[in-house]
This record gives C-alpha cells, structure tokens and sequence, in this order.
C-alpha cells in the first residue's frame, strides 16, 4: 500500500510527544513493506532531535512559529497541488487539514483542541498577556473552524482512546457519522527498556508543561513531601517550576530521547497526575524500562483504560491527599518492584500491533465502500 502521511510535527524537528509517535507508525508502516512518504512542518520554535533516522522520503514545508498549525494547512494545500496524490491508496493525517485531499483520508485523532484549550492559562509578562489574549479571541476559533472541517474532509477516523472519542463527539457532534475505530498506541520496548538493575531516590514526571498535565500536583507534592522529583519537559508552566521554593525538584527541561530510558529505569516510579492526556505515551515507556506509574483514572487519561492494576496505581487527580498517600505507598515498597511484570505488559503493546491494526481499518473500510 502506498501511504501518504500528513503531520504538522517529524523528527528531527519534533514539538512533545506526537512527533515520536508519527514517527513511530510510519516505520512501523514501512517495515511491514508499505511504500511510505510523509509531508510535515518546520518551525524555528521546534525542537531538533537527532535520535530517529528515516528510511523513506520525507518532506518538510518551512512555517511561521505563530499559528503554525494555520500557515502550515495554507502551504500544504498549495504543497499538494504539486504532488502526484492520485499515486497514493490512502492519506493518513494526524493534524489540521481543512480541505478536501481528493483521495482516501484517514485521521488519527491524537487530541481535542477544545478539550486542551481549556486548561490555558495566560502568561506573565505584559506582551505574553496580550498574545494569549489575541490567541483567545482570534486564533482559537480559527483553529476549531478548520479543525471542524478537517472531520468533514476525512472519509474515516481512527481514535488513540475511547476518552479522546469521546471528547470529540460531545464538541463535533456531526463526526458520530463517520466509519471510526479506537486504536491504542504503541511503544518501542526495544529503544525503552532498562538499562540498570538499580534504582536512584527519585519520582520522574515527563511531560508538557501545562496546567492539564497537572503540574498544580507535582508542586503540591514536592512543597508537602521530602521526595525527590525529576521534572522533563517544557511549556508555559516553567516558571512555576522554577519558582518552587522547595528543593526537591529538579527541573531537566527538554531532554533527548536517547537519554530517556535511563532516566526511566532509575527512577522508583513515573509520576502522572494529569487532567486531560488523550493517551500518554510515557507510561508505556516507562512499563517498557521496568519502572511502575502513578497515573490518573480513566476519567482522566485514555491509557489507563488498557492499564492493569499490577503495573499502574491509578488516581484521581483533583484528590491531593489520595496521590499523595499513593506516592507513599510506592515509595515504602519500592524494593518489592519487579521490572520484569511492567516491562512484560508494555512489550505486548508493539507499535507494529498499532500499525496493522489501522492497516486492517483501511482495508475494510475500503472493501465496505467498494461493495455499496
């Protein structure tokens, strides 16, 4: 099969989680022997990771940073007029396209941008301020116009959790009328894995930086507890970290994803407090480099719907005095952690499974549509 990939975010130039996972299925796509091509942005605001090479031809349309994500839908329609789509079986997207691909399109639905816009916060700073108050009044509806009729545009829609399907229904009612799944995602246990039998003092939190991570929590927990906590990530709530009086963070910032496994296996428990995560991928790395997670419920996250109690302590993440009593938990018995029972799960959870699992969307989509 020949697959066009749409994405907004590849490496090397990556911006959070999502840029590891089309990377991710796309090699796990042509490693299963479909001729892949992915088309993506490139932003002097994204990072620059050097860690995953690529085997298949990939196209980067230089943007703007501001509103990226609307430079980028006005370029790559343009882009496109110019490549040869009607080569391609399918369009697999995972971003804002709002125009119609002619040609089979499937999206893969990672978030919903309604959901997620919630939670912002307006920044320190004067000018910050009167950007993020622009970013309200202007961009926010720009951006859920388009995104309305990127659902309208695609013939089928793949869900990374039933959590994220759920969002989306209730805030673009008119999608309940096209062909869906709920797919998880996967994890390369073979890049995560663990590359210590010891364990270092420490709590680990990857993630954005963003009051839906729930960050208001990891604050919490290193102002009211002695443990040591390892902050990953970046994001508007910096500050707030940077600014906690107490001693027990330790704030990393971005850091490559080759130096992540051992951050994962050392630590005695990753730590996932959030508000909203669609789906979560470092708590499968984590399970993959034997290390256990404190995550919140499935009211809360869409990988604890697939999470067993033996490998995750899940939360709820607006009850402070129950994560911490977790923590507390997890830390009296973190000699009795066994690598082998997390990382077991997390193995069985393949980013080829993922793939083949869309693959088999594609092809009864195909074949329902072509008998009617």
């Amino acid at each position: 099969m020949k697959m066009l990939m749409i994405t907004n975010v590849f490496p090397p130039y990556v911006f959070g989680g999502v840029s590891y996972i089309v990377y991710q299925l796309a090699k796990a796509f042509s490693n299963m022997g479909h001729d892949i091509h992915v088309v993506s942005a490139k932003t002097p605001s994204h990072k620059y990771d050097s860690t995953y090479p690529c085997s298949f031809p990939v196209h980067f349309i230089n943007c703007k940073p501001y509103y990226y994500h609307i430079w980028y839908n006005k370029l790559l329609k343009q882009f496109l007029k110019d490549y040869r789509t009607s080569d391609f079986d399918v369009a697999l997207t995972n971003c804002i396209v709002g125009f119609d691909l002619e040609m089979l399109s499937i999206m893969y639905v990672h978030d919903c941008i309604p959901v997620d816009e919630e939670f912002r916060v307006s920044p320190s700073g004067l000018v910050n301020k009167v950007k993020f108050a622009l970013d309200r009044a202007a961009g926010r509806h720009l951006k859920r116009h388009v995104e309305r009729k990127s659902f309208s545009a695609v013939n089928g829609l793949v869900y990374n959790s039933w959590l994220t399907k759920r969002y989306t229904e209730h805030h673009y009612p008119s999608v309940r009328c096209k062909e869906n799944n709920v797919i998880y995602y996967g994890v390369d246990a073979e890049f995560f894995q663990p590359t210590t039998d010891e364990r270092d003092d420490y709590f680990l939190f990857v993630g954005g930086l963003a009051p839906r991570k729930g960050i208001h929590n990891i604050v919490d927990l290193a102002m009211n507890s002695d443990y040591k906590i390892k902050v990953v990530g970046s994001g508007g709530l910096v500050s707030e970290i940077r600014e906690t009086k107490s001693t027990n963070i330790e704030y990393l910032g971005y850091v490559e994803q080759k130096k992540m496994p051992d951050l994962y296996s050392r630590a005695i428990a990753t730590i996932h407090p959030t508000l909203y995560e669609p789906f979560g991928c470092t708590i499968m790395e984590s399970l993959a480099c034997g290390t256990p997670v404190i995550v919140s419920n499935e009211e809360f996250c869409g990988a604890s719907e697939i999470m067993p109690d033996a490998c995750v302590k899940k939360i709820n993440p607006l009850n402070h005095a129950e994560f911490l009593t977790c923590v507390n938990e997890m830390y009296e018995n973190r000699n009795d952690i066994r690598r082998e029972n997390h990382r077991n799960f997390a193995v069985k959870h393949s980013w080829s499974s993922t793939a083949n699992e869309i693959v088999s969307f594609i092809k009864e989509f195909k074949d329902t549509n072509a008998s009617q």
